[in-house]
Parts: structure tokens; sequence; C-alpha cells
């Protein structure tokens, strides 16, 4: 057996975040962590098996400085490694606090608005400003966004291109019940050299972001948000302005020429809440094309209209909520299809007494593609659905002595192929059903719990059918004060697919051991059979024994 040692020092990506008032008032090194050890034994009938001894042992340790400064280490011990392993990145970021005032340095991750500035890590410096009672907050940043990376160093996750930076400053004003916002956001690329990629060079790019927020509230029953976002981007900075040019701005902000195009983002959301109901109208469109350099994804050209409501009945005992939405794309009608998406979903939660409480929860999902830049005589129209229903009912049987509980769950999904007109089903895509009971039962005096189970499950698709079910039992107890734990299960399930039948019977025991106060001992071992009626290459059907023991200590 090989092993190797993984040591990986976490201070390579620290962050941390200080609040400078707290300087003299924490103690100056404090110390956790925690070690792990873990031995195993693994035994099968089949010969293809890998070593049946594995061993591991794994720490952590965490120092921290003045309560300001947090530098986490780490250490894995293993049997079957047998690459050496570190952190291939360094970074590092600091985020003092006084009062008020927050500063920003190194790698940080700000956010301004889901389509300005959000998700972006940047290595610069900033500054936050964000009174708890004050009228408004400010934030400013400006970073490196991404380094340069050549055509030598590129990879299909981590494409070439230039060093991009970045600035930007995010304002908001107003109270709880008024308030209103104002993002800029500018990205553009530091072009060093330029960096060919196929059978040309990269186009050096440029981005302007502009975000417009306000959200109000009426009397705390009528509330009303809007954000709207206009993004320009230019895509070749190297290009001459010319006479086609519309977009009259400074340099400053962003050089347009001829390859720079806008687009917008707008989210609207207006609602209602009146005697525990409420009620919510949404709209959002996103332009074709829209994107931000401050965003890692962004999705762009789609419309979406959403209802949503929800309601409590009869002293909340019922809870009722819902949505319905459509949302489509092809927005500038350039593409050769157009999608459109119904959206649907219902969740009814009951309270019958202290001691009976329900769920159902329905939801529906369609989608349609038409063709669109090119119509046919004999055009093709693609209609899919997606149905999926859950409900769990559960019982209560309470005493002093003996507790249980009982209940049963069960789930379907449908999803299916419909004609042109959307009326008749033409083939079955899948359906995936399933269903449990259980029972749990606890005796208070003497620490003893039992437990019931008994699940099915049927899988429906074109190439065949698989269904499994079978029953599990599960005893567990405790000793010595609650200082030991040990439970043994049983479990029993047939799988019957196409031309084949499929026997487990797993048995399973385990025991923990608190060792101390900050010491536990963990013992699991586990005997699994499989029989099958028709063996197929690959897979081993025959007894198989697990045992696993390991210590844990933390300080």
């Amino acid at each position: 057996m090989s092993a190797c040692v993984w040591v990986m020092l976490s201070i390579c990506t620290v962050t941390l975040s200080q609040d400078l008032e707290k300087i003299g008032k924490e103690k100056i090194i404090t110390i956790k962590g925690g070690i792990n050890a873990s031995a195993g034994f693994f035994e099968t009938g089949s010969s293809t098996t890998s070593d049946p001894m594995m061993y591991n042992l794994s720490g952590n340790l965490d120092i921290n400085l003045l309560g300001i400064i947090d530098a986490p280490f780490s250490m894995y011990l293993g049997s079957r490694n047998k690459t050496f392993q570190q952190p291939s990145f360094r970074q590092f970021g600091l985020s003092p606090r006084y009062k008020n005032l927050t500063a920003h340095m190194g790698y940080r991750n700000l956010s301004f608005s889901p389509y300005t500035l959000s998700g972006m890590t940047f290595l610069g410096g900033g500054m936050e400003y964000a009174p708890k009672d004050g009228p408004f907050r400010i934030i400013l940043m400006t970073g490196r966004l991404r380094k340069e990376i050549s055509t030598s160093d590129g990879a299909y996750y981590n494409p070439p291109g230039y060093e991009r930076w970045g600035c930007g400053v995010n304002v908001t004003a107003g109270g709880r019940d008024h308030q209103y916002g104002l993002a800029v956001f500018r990205a553009w690329d530091k072009v060093r050299k330029l960096i060919q990629q196929d059978s040309g060079f990269i186009n050096p790019q440029e981005n302007l972001v502009i975000g417009l927020s306000t959200s109000q509230s009426i009397a705390g029953k009528l509330t009303f948000s809007a954000d709207y976002t206009i993004s320009m981007i230019t895509g070749n900075t190297y290009n001459e302005k010319g006479s086609e040019q519309r977009l009259l701005l400074p340099d400053f902000l962003i050089r347009t020429n001829a390859s720079t195009r806008k687009a917008g983002a707008l989210n609207l959301k207006a609602g209602t809440n009146i005697n525990r109901t409420t009620l919510s109208l949404v709209y959002r469109r996103i332009d074709p094309g829209f994107a931000s350099f401050g965003c890692t994804y962004l999705s762009n050209d789609l419309q979406e209209w959403l209802a949503e409501l929800s309601t409590g009945l009869f002293g909340n005992k019922i809870s009722f909520s819902g949505e319905m939405g459509v949302e489509r794309n092809n927005l500038s009608r350039l593409q050769n299809s157009t999608t459109k998406r119904v959206i649907g979903s219902v969740n009814l939660n009951i309270a019958a007494g202290k001691d009976m409480t329900g769920s159902i929860n329905y939801s529906n999902f369609s989608s349609s593609s038409n063709p669109g830049m090119v119509q046919l005589a004999d055009s093709f129209r693609y209609i899919q659905t997606t149905r999926n229903v859950a409900g769990s009912l559960n019982y209560s049987f309470p005493g002093e002595a003996r507790k249980s509980i009982a209940g049963v769950t069960f789930s379907l999904q449908n999803a299916n192929t419909l004609n042109y007109f959307g009326t008749e089903k033409e083939t079955d895509n899948n359906q995936f059903y399933s269903a449990a009971l259980f029972m749990r039962t606890s005796f208070t005096n003497s620490k003893l719990s039992l437990i019931g189970n008994f699940n099915w499950n049927s899988f429906i698709m074109k190439e065949g059918k698989m269904r499994a079910a079978g029953p599990s039992v599960t005893c567990g107890k405790t000793f010595l004060h609650d200082k030991m734990t040990v439970s043994a299960n049983y479990g029993y399930i047939l799988s019957r697919e196409t031309g084949r039948n499929i026997t487990i019977h797993s048995f399973r025991a385990t025991c923990i051991f608190k060792a101390g106060k900050a010491g536990t001992i963990n013992f699991y071992s586990a005997l699994t059979h499989r029989k099958s009626n028709s063996q197929f290459s690959g897979m081993y059907y025959g007894p198989e024994i697990r045992t696993v023991i390991s210590y844990a200590y933390s300080f």
C-alpha cells in the first residue's frame, strides 16, 4: 500500500473580516482543531477487489490572532492516495471594519445588484459605508476582475483573454418603506500584447452597466419594487467610431464605436398583504445578448410573467401557497424557434390538531417549441409536460413512557411528449413512483428506540420497467448515561427489472462512544448479500463485509 500526505495551508486562501472595535477585547491567540483516525476492512468473494485494508488520518488546525486574523490548516494521510496535491491558487483578502465603515483589500467579493456586479471575485480595494439607521449606504470598488491568459495557458474551462479591470459605485438611499438605488459599473480589458486564438486575434472589450432600483411600501399593505439595468458592451475597442454610432457617451465611461451594443433587464413586482393573504405579480424581461462583466453568469433572451398567492385558513391550520407563470424566449424573433414554458405549483399544509399533520405538493411544467424564422407546411412543434405530485401524512402518539409517530409519504413524476396541438399524449418519456410507510417508537425509561420502514419504488421508461420494494428495521439504545449508543439494522430489497430479479439482504451494526468531553469512538460493521437469477458482468453477487473503526478528537 502506498501512502501520501496532503497538507493544505489554507492561509493561501485566507479571508479576513475584522471588527477593529474588538481589538483588545479578544484573546491574543485562539487555537481550535481536531484529528480523526480510521481503519477499515473490506472482504468479498470477488478476485478483482482492491486492498482489503484501508486507513485514513486527517487533522485540521484553526489559529485566530486577536480575533481578527483567521488561518486554517488541514492535513490528510490516506492509504489509497498516490499523488501529492496542493492548492494551485493564492488568494488573500482583508476587510477591517470600524463602526459603520468597512474597507476591502485584496481578493474580495462585493455585490451591487443581480445585473450589475454580483458573484465576481476581484483583486483590488473597496469601501463600504453602511450606517444601521442612516438614510443612505454607499459601496465603492476597483480592481482586477481577471488575469491575462495567453493562448498557451488557456483551457476549455479557462479560455484565453486579456487582463480585465473594473470599478463601480452603488448608492442606496431611503428608509424601510421607501428606497432608491443607483449602481454604476465599468469594466475594460487592458491590452499588453495581442492574444491570438484560432485564426485571429481576440478583441479587447469594454462594458458599462447602469442600474436603477426602487422599492415602495404603502401602509404595510401594498408593496412595489422595480429594477431596470442597461448594459453597453463595445465588442472591439480598436474599431473606429462611425457615423452610425448613436451612443453619445464620454470615453471615460465607455469607448463606443460600431461594435457597441446595448441591452436591458427589467424586473417589476407588485404585491399586497391583507388579512394573512399575500398576492404578488411579477414581470421580468431580459433582452437578447444582455451581459455584464461584473456577473459570473446571466440568463438572457427571456420574458416571464408570474403570479404568486399564499394564505392561511382556519387559524392557520391550513396554509396554501401557489404560483402560475409563463415564460418565453426569442424576443427579437431572430432565432429559428420560440420556446414557451408554463410553470405552476400548489402547496397545501394541514395541521389537524396537535397530533396529525399532512401536506400535498403539486407542480406542472410544460414547454413548447414552435418554428420561428422559417414556416413550412409540415412544420414541427414540440410540446413536453412534466408533473410532480408529493404528499405526506404523519400522526403522533404522545405519552410519558412511550412516544410514537407513524406516517406515509408518496411521490410521482410523469413526463410526457404531446402531439402538435398539445391535446393528446404521444409517448411516455418516463414515470417514477415511490411510497413509504414508517413508524418510530421511543421508550423514555429504557432509552430504547425502534424504527420500521417499508419502501416501494417504480421507474417506467421506454427501455423497460424497474421496481424495488422491501422493509427495514432499526433498533437503538443508549448506555452509560448516554455516553454510548448502539444500533442494529436489517434491510431487505427485492428489485425486478426486465428479465432479472435481484434480492439484497443487509445487516448493519454501529456503536458510538463518547471518550471524554472531546473524543468520540465509532464502530461500524455491515454484511450485505446480493443474489440474482441472471448475473451481469461487472457486478459482484454474494456476501460482502465492511468494518470501520474510527476515533475523533476536537479541541
